[in-house]
């Protein structure tokens, strides 16, 4: 039974997935239970690992070693490596060695499921950031802090201003009236308010498309124009087009 493990190892969690035969699952393991969780996955079963990781290389060569050590000696181990991207994109402009693997694996899965189209690509994790594509260019994109750290930041800074002990969003993006709810709607309408200008701007090209990913993506796509897609694997499906044109 052959079964490839993708991971995708994040700032904060690492998201893997299993595809086989007769196995399909997905999971996330948040980095302070690395070790234990990949531990967890069914090596006996995996013939193949497909590592995508924006951390430092200090992190992803552990990982690495740690899952070559769990899997078998016949397991291939493989990793998106940022100096060999495939020529479905290109990058007259922009400097691919501060280009992180998660927004190249992102746009690569939407060139791919939408090749004649153009489109602004949103990761909304840790950091947010969007990429515009258009006609297979990279035009460039933006980067500014995610929900969680836009929060972390201001917890950090500030005496009076707590973080949240659970989810506070109600939907709404006007006016708070007590500290919290003035600081989520605020952190989400700036959010909202540079995607959407950044849509907009793009939207004069009829066959632009809208792509959301990330765990902010959910509660994002709603108030974005231009039917926003939310994928939330669409790294992994960028992970999946990047192995099969550099076989």
């Amino acid at each position: 039974m052959a079964v490839i493990a993708s991971l995708d190892l994040g700032n904060t969690r690492l998201k893997w997935w299993l595809d086989g035969p007769e196995w399909s699952d997905h999971g996330a393991i948040s980095n302070d239970a690395l070790e234990s969780g990949l531990r967890a996955l069914p090596w006996s079963v995996i013939t193949e690992v497909r590592i995508a990781s924006v951390r430092d290389r200090s992190t992803t060569t552990a990982i690495a070693v740690l899952v070559d050590s769990l899997s078998a000696p016949s397991c291939d181990v493989r990793q998106v490596i940022s100096r060999e991207w495939p020529g479905l994109l290109t990058f007259p402009s922009t400097d691919l060695g501060q280009m992180g693997v998660d927004r190249y694996l992102a746009m690569l899965a939407a060139a791919s499921a939408e090749p004649d189209s153009d489109s602004v690509v949103i990761d909304a994790g840790t950091a947010m950031t969007l990429d515009i594509v258009i006609e297979r260019v990279h035009q460039g994109g933006y980067i500014v802090p995610g929900q969680h750290l836009a929060w972390q930041s201001l917890v950090a800074q500030t005496d009076r201003i707590q973080a949240p002990k659970d989810a506070l969003y109600d939907a709404k993006l006007g006016p708070g009236t007590v500290t919290h709810t003035c600081v989520d709607h605020g952190i989400r309408l700036a959010l909202v308010s540079l995607c959407r200008q950044v849509i907009i701007d793009q939207m004069g090209a009829a066959n632009c498309l809208v792509w959301v990913t990330g765990g902010a993506g959910a509660w994002l796509v709603p108030h974005l124009p231009g039917a926003a897609r939310y994928q939330p694997d669409l790294v992994k499906r960028g992970m999946d087009r990047y192995f099969s044109l550099c076989l």
